[in-house]
């Protein structure tokens, strides 16, 4: 939903609004209010349909072994605070997939991961410090 798209739907509730004045308010109101709200409940929903398809982008290439392409699918939401891509690449640090084995890399990643509550994160730390 556009900016201008909202624009209009707000212009469409003044000129349905009845003629009485305090019932024009309340209606105005309650139609701005379910707009705004509407609105807002799209722009976030579109937010991580994004993020969820480059997240399913890197999985795929890293399941075909396509190293390369997964780390530059993860590496950008890894920097913006996904925990998945975090947790994969701190496996991909730890094994050696397509970068050279670091494990203290490996541990910035899974450490970050596991601090927003990823249990396979939370996991490979352990694993590591074993």
């Amino acid at each position: 939903m556009s900016v201008r798209s909202v624009e209009l739907e707000i212009s469409n509730l003044h000129s349905s609004l009845p003629t009485h004045p305090k019932s024009s308010k309340l209606i105005y109101m309650r139609k701005l209010t379910a707009t705004i709200c509407l609105t807002i409940a799209v722009l976030l929903g579109s937010a991580g349909c994004d993020e969820s398809a480059d997240s399913q982008k890197g999985l795929t290439a890293y399941n075909s072994g396509d190293y390369a392409t997964a780390m530059r699918e993860w590496t950008p939401l890894a920097k913006q605070g996904n925990a998945f891509a975090q947790s994969n690449l701190g496996l991909m640090y730890s094994k050696g997939r397509g970068v050279l084995q670091d494990y203290k890399t490996a541990v910035k990643w899974y450490t970050l991961a596991a601090e927003q509550g990823n249990a396979r994160a939370q996991y490979n730390l352990g694993v590591m410090y074993h």
